[in-house]
């Protein structure tokens, strides 16, 4: 399949809704709300022959007497009703259909009746150019166009100057990567739960996703494929950081695969081979998903692109035991403790007391001199021993003040240390953030925080988190996972080297 076939998938002019409701809890309601409140660009159409509106507008009894020509069909009636709705749409030239509905033999030594629907449906597919996304899945979103055609709780996904798209087997995973994406800052173009893969393959949306100008990274989440050697074959192809979480590893996670989306887990060691001959970085969470992938939006939203160009990290701290910690991270993770440079210890003599540890990491003893943590930043940054830096300034102690126990120990003890103006705590932790916000705008290497205050599933963004994050700084939620973001975006510049040295010889 040629990838451009897909772009009226995304970038639809005309929706219907097979099975539309006006029952909250029915997921034909569901899909309907959503592509009405997301303020979809194109036409929708209901569809349902015991209603004549619904929800504002004009519903129809069958997709045969709608004039104009339908680029996609969402479908959430009952999986028995399914194959005659997807002749229908065979015969009136449908371009793409999403299944929601599940039971098509995704079980099939429970479920005989399953495996019969999905053998029709094949049967019916090879009679027209329909294309056929699920069926048991999820949905699809384009922020291009609006288009939020999902079950469930519809939340807009945010749109950034680096998108992302995603392509996932689960599409609950999926869903919940969007709201954890969009509250922390990570924008989307598209995305996609691929589902049981009757017709449309996850090698096809990664084919598209891999070519569409509109998508700078690509995210996903694979159980199972189904074209292994297609896979290897497209991701050869792509210079977009690919990013997938690999389920299944055990194997009870085989089996539960299989249960499904009838997909075929396969060797992990396989995957990990292929992963990592052709690039693609492995992550193991949701969480990782979200922090990877807005570390890797951040260094491409230079230009040109700030990737750490070796695995020479520089570190800093208020405090000695996150130092030794952070020492042991670097170097597990694959990456080096940079060697200062004599004149970089130099520099660093003249602002810090004499008894520190004139190496890395830089431990400045639990300064309460907030400007020193800004000035050793600037000077390792300076370094051409350092790649990219791992600082650890005192941030985050202006949120204690949100904390009910601490409100009421400061009003029963006025003269505690902590009994400090919240405003004036909460300028300190923003000072620091803007000017390290200042010197990285003017520096070429990378720089992250661990702060162990966020999580990429935490409800909302803090003003510090968003801060960092507006400021180019990337953020982790510890500094294992800090070191790991580093190691990962090293190996992807490392890869894409390659590949520009192999193209050129």
């Amino acid at each position: 399949m040629n990838h451009t076939n897909l772009e009226t998938l995304f970038n639809p002019k005309t929706v219907c809704v097979i099975g539309a409701s006006q029952k909250r809890n029915k997921v034909g309601s569901q899909v309907l709300v959503n592509l009405i409140t997301a303020s979809f660009t194109g036409k929708i159409y209901p569809i349902n022959p015991k209603h004549d509106m619904l929800f504002g507008l004009k519903t129809y009894k069958s997709i045969k007497d709608i004039v104009e020509s339908i680029d996609l069909a969402v479908v959430t009636i009952p999986n028995s009703q399914v194959p005659s709705v997807i002749e229908e749409c065979v015969e009136e030239n449908v371009k793409f259909a999403v299944i929601i509905t599940a039971g098509f033999g995704e079980m099939e030594a429970y479920d005989p009746g399953g495996v019969t629907l999905r053998t029709e449906l094949l049967q019916i597919l090879k009679r027209g150019s329909l294309r056929v996304v699920g069926p048991n899945c999820m949905g699809l979103v384009s922020t291009s166009s609006n288009l939020l055609a999902l079950m469930g709780f519809g939340i807009p996904p945010a749109r950034k100057k680096i998108n992302a798209s995603i392509v996932s087997q689960s599409g609950t995973w999926g869903i919940t990567t969007i709201r954890a994406g969009t509250v922390q800052g990570l924008g989307f173009s598209k995305f996609v739960s691929s589902g049981n893969e009757l017709d449309l393959k996850f090698e096809d949306y990664l084919e598209y996703f891999g070519a569409d100008p509109d998508t700078q990274i690509i995210l996903g989440f694979i159980e199972g494929l189904r074209q292994g050697k297609r896979f290897i074959k497209v991701v050869k192809e792509i210079d977009k950081p690919i990013l997938l979480i690999k389920g299944g590893k055990t194997q009870s996670g085989k089996v539960t695969a299989k249960s499904h989306t009838g997909s075929l887990a396969g060797s992990h060691q396989l995957y990990e081979a292929i992963f990592k001959q052709y690039g693609i970085i492995e992550v193991n969470n949701m969480n990782e998903l979200v922090d990877f992938g807005r570390a890797f939006a951040r260094c491409l939203s230079y230009d040109p692109p700030k990737f750490p160009k070796g695995n020479r990290v520089g570190l800093f701290s208020g405090g000695g035991g996150f130092c030794v910690l952070m020492a042991d991270n670097v170097e597990l993770e694959g990456l080096t403790l940079a060697q200062l440079s004599p004149e970089t210890i130099e520099q660093l003599n003249k602002i810090l007391p004499p008894y520190w540890s004139h190496r890395n990491p830089v431990d400045l003893v639990a300064s309460w001199d907030f400007k020193s943590y800004t000035k050793v930043l600037k000077i390792l940054l300076k370094d051409p021993n350092i790649d990219a830096v791992i600082a650890r300034p005192p941030l985050g102690f202006s949120l204690i003040y949100e904390n009910e126990d601490v409100i009421q120990f400061i009003k029963q003890n006025p003269q505690s240390v902590v009994a400090m103006p919240h405003d004036m705590v909460k300028s300190f932790d923003l000072s620091i953030v803007r000017e390290m916000g200042r010197i990285a705008k003017r520096s070429t290497k990378p720089i992250i925080v661990p702060l162990g205050f966020y999580t990429a599933e935490a409800p909302k963004q803090y003003e510090i988190i968003r801060e960092l994050d507006d400021r180019g700084i990337l953020i982790a939620p510890s500094g294992q996972q800090a070191a790991r973001i580093l190691k990962k975006l090293w190996d992807f510049y490392k890869y894409q080297e390659k590949k520009k040295g192999d193209k050129n010889r």
